[in-house]
């Protein structure tokens, strides 16, 4: 602990908050573009990749509608 400068702890801290924004970033699917029973459905798949594939697959479908109609 007497070795830890605030410095140290700083950077520790940052490199952590880092790590969890690319995790984030990374990992959770975008839902922007999806009705509510859409994010719903997607995250109630089960299974993290599977939440990721869903929402992505959704997002497809809606774009092929969208394109579709016009």
């Amino acid at each position: 602990m007497a070795r830890i400068t605030p410095s140290g702890a700083f950077g520790f801290y940052a490199g952590l908050v880092a790590l969890g924004y690319v995790f984030v970033v990374g990992c959770f699917p975008e839902t922007a573009g999806l009705s509510l029973e859409e994010v719903r459905e997607a995250f109630g798949k089960g299974g993290f990749w599977k939440t990721i594939r869903e929402g992505e697959r959704l997002r497809r479908v809606k774009r092929k509608m969208e394109e579709e109609r016009e």
